[in-house]
């Protein structure tokens, strides 16, 4: 698969990622997102860009449902939407999008399947945690990574606490097994 990052350059830049190590993140992904073949997980980014990668694979080696979705076209009224009439399990995206759906007061019944959530590509904080916490979703795991295009997916991942204070430091969660820095 070859990917496409910019990094800190702004430059956009071809990776290129071997079968193996997309197997690798992707069986490390559905493991971290306990992903089955009962789950419809949600697919934001485009297929160019390393979160993608996990999401997809991690989606397919499991015999789950993936369901592409895109702001631009749906708005966030069709997400929304969509998350319930799907019947999402697992949801992937960056903090702002989370907070931006979250402003409706429709999001738990649409939520209601929804086991895991992983926030990333932007800083996650510890209010994220407390809109779960008062969102009534009890059985949601909010979960975090740092995910690095060159290394082919998620080298941390890790859950965050649902009782951290809202101006608490998010911890980037361990190094997943296989990974060592």
């Amino acid at each position: 698969a070859i990917l496409y990052t910019s990094a800190t350059t702004g430059a956009p830049k071809g990776i290129v990622i071997s079968r193996r190590c997309a197997l690798f993140h992707a069986l490390t992904y559905a493991h971290h997102m306990r992903i089955t073949d009962e789950d419809r997980v949600s697919l934001f980014p485009p297929l160019h860009v390393g979160a993608s990668l996990s999401n997809l694979f991690a989606t397919l080696v499991s015999g789950a449902a993936v369901c592409p979705l895109s702001l631009q076209r749906m708005g966030l009224d069709g997400i929304q939407d969509a998350i319930s009439r799907h019947g999402l399990t697992v949801l992937h995206m960056v903090p702002s999008l989370f907070r931006r759906l979250v402003r409706d007061r429709s999001m738990p019944d649409a939520w209601r399947l929804v086991h895991h959530l992983k926030l990333g590509g932007e800083t996650i904080t510890g209010q994220d945690a407390a809109i779960i916490r008062s969102s009534g979703l009890s059985g949601l795991h909010l979960m975090n990574g740092l995910g690095i295009t060159e290394a082919g997916g998620n080298v941390t991942f890790g859950e965050i606490p649902l009782d951290l204070p809202p101006q608490a430091s998010v911890p980037l969660g361990h190094f997943v097994e296989g990974i060592q820095a």
